[in-house]
């Protein structure tokens, strides 16, 4: 989510892209240049220009359900916003366990918005959009790993799979990132990882690779590693396909550096120990002998199926599998004119792979429809720009907990204290996640009630978050050039993990200096000349 959710709040923000959400595509007529998509659109029963995302209509709602975000493995309320950062930042409420949906009763949600947007007037309802071009990212289906009896997934709690343990390494999961079983919450000592379960396996109908749990798995024991340094992973493996750039490398400096044991073979089933709740592996090894090792944990590396009817929506066809068939040298073109597909859709890849097919598919959308580029295009309308050259300078620092990337390392209340006795700092604040979308309106509407006329994000990278912070800068009156970034995760938090005093004193070095040179900042003008 470190890269996506500003993306997303830049997407959301933009004047030409409608984002659409709750939507089901019901199927896709017409031709190149002229589609008409027609969709289902489900009822949120939440306003989403009313709801400020405060969580007061979560407090009091006395419905609790598994959460989805969390893969289920930990409680939510009926009506919550989803994760976070979610975009938009609104709440929504699930209509199959809303008692007042239901049953009629209960309405606590509503009466507790004092913004007044809980609306269970909202109704289902189809929308048609003419659109002349298609692309098609609708991502894949984990593999149901109960269909593999034999690892006894929904019968030994403490089996997950990778999607799981994904979120039980999250810094905001169900274990706020603690390395626990799901049995009896106790810290895990031998941690194994299955790989290829529902991949290169015809007994379930998926002959290929998935082309991605060989590094998932790799990039999750290391992670087990950093937060539990006893932690013993053991991946079980078949073959390693570590084939993308440097990704061999991370592989070996995995098993010579940092202790995770890969040992071939193949995991026949799996016991468990009716007492400790530990889990016995049979597998046959390299060498042909039928060996068994006892684990606290196991992880299921479960690979990607192809999404659900979307050769019918779509009208196109697919491959044995159901993945969208391409050409072999134009793999984002469907059988269908104007239609592209990209992503997991096309065929199991990573997110470099996919984010390469996206641009592309993009790039070859915009060629087929440059006749009428731009004549939808709208330019965003931004307040006036403050004169503040004849201002002292009044810097504003936001100081980013990252979830507990930043804030689970180093003293974050210490480093706003420290901040705000900077000279020239007017104003001086934590966020859980300064990138989320309610926090860009919360910093346009503290720059103008301090009147703050600079501006220091201490977070992560600038390289991906910057243009967020400018924008939001620009859009409360100001110069988006009078604003500083202090990278505090990559350059601190990540590398002085286990030394938080350093970590402390070293954030609030970082934080000095970009507020020494944001105080000495200057406005800048951007020219536009004709090419």
């Amino acid at each position: 989510m470190c890269i996506l959710s500003p993306k997303m709040v830049e997407v959301a923000s933009d004047e030409n892209i409608e984002v659409i959400t709750l939507a089901d595509v019901l199927g896709v007529e017409g031709e190149e240049g002229d589609f008409r998509v027609r969709l289902r659109l489900r009822p949120r029963y939440v306003d989403v220009d009313k709801c400020t995302g405060c969580g007061d209509c979560s407090e009091k709602c006395p419905a609790r359900i598994p959460d989805p975000y969390n893969a289920k493995l930990s409680e939510t309320r009926c009506i919550r916003v989803p994760f976070p950062q979610a975009v938009p930042g609104a709440a929504l409420i699930d209509p199959d366990t809303c008692r007042w949906i239901t049953k009629g009763k209960c309405g606590n949600c509503a009466k507790a918005c004092q913004a007044g947007a809980v609306d269970f007037g909202q109704r289902e309802r189809e929308e048609t959009l003419r659109v002349g071009a298609v692309i098609a990212a609708p991502g894949y289906r984990p593999f149901d790993a109960s269909r593999k009896t034999e690892y006894g997934y929904g019968v030994h709690a403490n089996v997950v799979t990778s999607l799981e343990f994904e979120r039980i390494l999250a810094a905001n999961g169900p274990t706020l990132g603690r390395v626990v079983r799901p049995s009896d919450g106790r810290e895990v000592r031998k941690l194994a990882f299955i790989q290829c379960v529902g991949s290169r396996d015809v007994t379930v109908g998926n002959g290929y690779c998935s082309g991605v749990c060989c590094m998932y798995a790799t990039k999750q024991a290391l992670m087990a590693k950093e937060h539990l340094s006893s932690i013993e992973p053991t991946i079980f493996f078949i073959d390693m396909r570590a084939h993308g750039k440097d990704f061999e490398k991370y592989y070996n400096d995995a098993a010579s550096r940092h202790g995770v044991r890969y040992l071939r073979g193949l995991v026949s089933g799996i016991r468990e120990r009716q007492r400790t709740k530990n889990l016995l592996l049979r597998f046959l090894d390299a060498d042909g002998r039928m060996r068994e090792e006892e684990f606290d944990m196991v992880v299921l590396s479960i690979g990607l199926e192809a999404p659900l009817d979307m050769s019918e929506v779509l009208e196109i066809k697919t491959n044995q599998y159901g993945f969208a068939a391409s050409d072999s040298f134009v793999p984002i073109r469907s059988s269908r004119e104007g239609v592209l597909v990209c992503g997991a859709a096309q065929e199991p890849k990573d997110i470099p792979d996919t984010v390469t097919q996206a641009t592309a598919a993009a790039g070859l959308a915009s060629q087929r429809l440059h006749c009428a580029r731009g004549s939808l295009l709208t330019r965003r309308e931004h307040p006036p720009e403050r004169d503040v050259g004849g201002e002292e300078p009044r810097v504003g620092v936001i100081i980013c907990r990252c979830g507990s990337n930043i804030g689970g390392f180093l003293d974050v209340p210490a480093v706003v204290d420290y901040a705000a006795g900077l000279p020239g700092v007017a104003f001086a604040a934590e966020r859980i996640y300064a990138c989320s979308q309610d926090a860009q309106e919360w910093i346009r509407q503290a720059v103008q009630e301090h009147g703050l006329n600079r501006l220091v994000v201490a977070s992560c990278t600038p390289r991906t978050h910057q243009p967020l912070f400018r924008e939001t800068l620009r859009s409360a009156g100001i110069n988006k050039y009078l604003f500083e970034m202090a990278n505090i995760r990559e350059h601190c938090s990540w590398v002085h993990m286990r030394e938080p005093e350093k970590a402390t004193r070293k954030a609030k070095h970082l934080v000095r200096m970009a507020v020494e040179k944001a105080r000495r900042l200057e406005p800048l003008e951007e020219g536009e000349s004709a090419v």
